[in-house]
């Protein structure tokens, strides 16, 4: 056949080899048709607009606002209220969570170093006429050989009930209800009143006052009193 009588000719073979390799180095220059080249690599004002996904460290979290003092613990236009308000002008630091959980933890400090006569913690937390009024009866235990047993269990509920702002003294009384282990015993051991054994509730009402014009911010025991 043709087709097989060419390719059975040495030198046809290398003419043709000659001639399909000169095709094909025109075909990669001209071969090529409109529309089947590559799209060209996007430029860079053409790649569409760029996405930054962003970390939660770049972002800014928006201020809260400032919670009314009287928020949580009396009506808006209550005395309460208002006494509030008016120790928040006087001290624009007063911020009524952090004085109520302070004063739940010194109700705690005070009712532990009064049973154990502990002036030196008592000191700092008390103002000087109820430390007096502390002093004269850990100095009567002490002189009738009393001893007091305490094991304070814990706060049930701390309320504040009312306030009030005049001239420099601000008060705030704070009603606590905390369960207790106590006991008074006598000089051979007795139990003059309470019971080690048994826990109780006990409800007081106490006063915390401040002297707003002084720098020290510090609330102190000025009263105490049953709370029924």
């Amino acid at each position: 056949m043709m087709f097989m009588a060419i390719f059975a000719d040495p030198l046809n073979i290398m003419i043709f080899a000659v001639a399909a390799i000169a095709a094909f180095k025109l075909w990669q220059v001209l071969g090529r048709l409109p529309g089947d080249e590559p799209p060209p690599p996007p430029q860079p004002d053409e790649a569409g607009p760029v996405r930054i996904e962003p970390k939660p460290s770049d972002l800014v979290l928006e201020s809260q606002p400032v919670k009314p003092v009287w928020q949580g613990y009396a009506p808006e236009g209550s005395d309460l209220a208002l006494a509030l308000l008016a120790i928040a002008a006087r001290d624009s630091a007063f911020n009524t969570d952090e004085v109520v959980a302070g004063a739940k933890l010194a109700h705690e400090r005070i009712l532990e170093a009064f049973a154990r006569g502990d002036l030196a913690s008592l000191r700092p937390l008390l103002t000087p006429a109820t430390l007096k009024t502390f002093e004269t009866e850990i100095a009567r235990r002490t002189a009738a050989g009393e001893s007091a047993s305490f094991n304070f269990v814990g706060i049930k509920s701390a309320g504040l009930r009312q306030a009030r702002c005049s001239g420099n003294l601000a008060e705030l009384d704070i009603a606590f209800a905390s369960d207790v282990v106590s006991a008074l015993k006598g000089k051979s051991g007795e139990t003059l009143s309470g019971d080690e054994k048994r826990v109780v509730t006990v409800r007081e009402l106490w006063t915390f006052a401040r002297d707003l014009s002084l720098p020290d911010r510090a609330w102190l025991l000025a009263e105490t009193q049953d709370d029924a």
